[in-house]
């Protein structure tokens, strides 16, 4: 925790040093997007942000898995009928 730089530049961008562990924050549900930042039990960490993939157009069924324009996601499935 002394120096904030270390996990970065043993693994580079997006590793930060949560309780003295080289945590990648980007996708990490207990630390996700900075240490300490927790995401619900339904959520899952995408890129720093807790998203609830079940209904999240951006990351439908899972992380960086966008629908079409105009679609919705249902159940985490794009355009479910």
């Amino acid at each position: 925790d002394d120096d904030p730089g270390l996990c970065r530049s043993l693994y580079g961008e997006g590793f930060e040093c949560c309780n003295n562990k080289c945590i990648e924050v980007a996708a990490d549900k207990q630390n996700c997007g900075g240490c300490k930042n927790k995401c619900a039990f339904k959520d899952e960490c995408c890129g720093g942000e807790c998203v609830y993939l079940s209904l999240d157009k951006r990351h439908c069924g899972k992380c960086d898995s966008p629908c079409a324009g105009g679609e919705l996601c249902v159940y985490g499935l794009c355009n479910y009928a």
